[in-house]
């Protein structure tokens, strides 16, 4: 650090104290926190003791959305919110328009992220619109509990005799492939700090129905850049998800509204410059 006479650290997330010792061993160090993660993240019993340590040495903080700064302890004027960039730069050609007929949930195998309220919505919806069908796409980090919960999954779809139009896939390498080939994504997670996939489908045009809570509710406006629906309420899921397949203009209209707030709000450079000015206040 004295070698290279760095004058500024930026240290992602309150389970990284480097920040902290490095700050203790040269107190002029400017220090900038990243802060990701949910109070009601795995962190729980420790976030309160990390975030008041993180909050009492940073000279500045950034949280990625407010449903994360309204977690903390308490909030300083140092505390800022800016969103996770997205990449505009796309692989392949524009989502194109059909007949809503796939359903996408992006998330991996691990309990809370809502496989299994979208399940249930899917074959109480697909009562209504028989030629749906719901891919369900992530991976379980090779952990058994994970791994169990998967198959729980697999076990309810045949219970609910839905499991002939439900895919089970593993880790997806190119999600932006993934989601321009579905009509509608599913964000039912109980608990995400920000949602890049979220994030990514409203970039592609490919319209969201999420929980309202947490970084997706930041995200969306409710029924102009997407569909927001109360946690747990598989009724309300299940209605949305029929009303938005059934009327075009709306799917149309939120498409568009979705892209553009994305790319006018989350693109690389205007987050970079938002981060940028943190240091310059710093520094200068």
């Amino acid at each position: 650090m004295r070698q290279e006479n760095i004058h500024l650290v930026h240290v992602n997330d309150v389970y990284n104290l480097c920040g902290v010792v490095m700050k203790l061993i040269k107190p002029k160090l400017k220090l900038v926190y990243h802060i990701r993660l949910l109070s009601t993240s795995y962190l729980r019993p420790v976030y309160p003791v990390l975030t008041r340590i993180v909050l009492w040495f940073a000279d500045a903080v950034i949280c990625n959305s407010s449903a994360v700064k309204n977690g903390l302890p308490h909030i300083p004027e140092k505390v800022s919110v800016i969103g996770n960039p997205v990449n505009t730069i796309e692989l392949h050609p524009p989502k194109v328009f059909r007949e809503v007929s796939t359903l996408l949930v992006l998330a991996n195998y691990v309990p809370g992220k809502g496989h299994d309220y979208a399940l249930e919505a899917f074959a109480r919806a697909k009562l209504q619109l028989p030629h749906l069908r719901l891919i369900m796409a992530g991976g379980t980090f090779g952990l058994p509990a994970n791994e169990q919960y998967k198959k729980q999954l697999q076990e309810r779809s045949v219970a609910l005799g839905v499991d002939q139009h439900v895919e089970f896939r593993g880790f997806q390498p190119d999600s932006e492939r993934l989601i321009k080939d579905s009509d509608i994504v599913l964000q039912f997670s109980a608990s995400e700090s920000f949602s890049r996939v979220t994030a990514e489908a409203m970039q592609y045009g490919v319209p969201v129905i999420a929980v309202n809570s947490g970084g997706p509710s930041e995200l969306i406006k409710h029924e102009e850049t997407g569909m927001l629906v109360n946690p747990g309420d598989v009724t309300a899921m299940t209605e949305t998800i029929v009303t938005l397949a059934k009327n075009p203009l709306r799917y149309s209209n939120i498409s568009a509204a979705a892209r553009s707030f994305i790319i006018d709000n989350f693109k690389a450079d205007f987050i970079a410059n938002q981060v940028e000015g943190i240091y310059r206040k710093l520094l200068f």
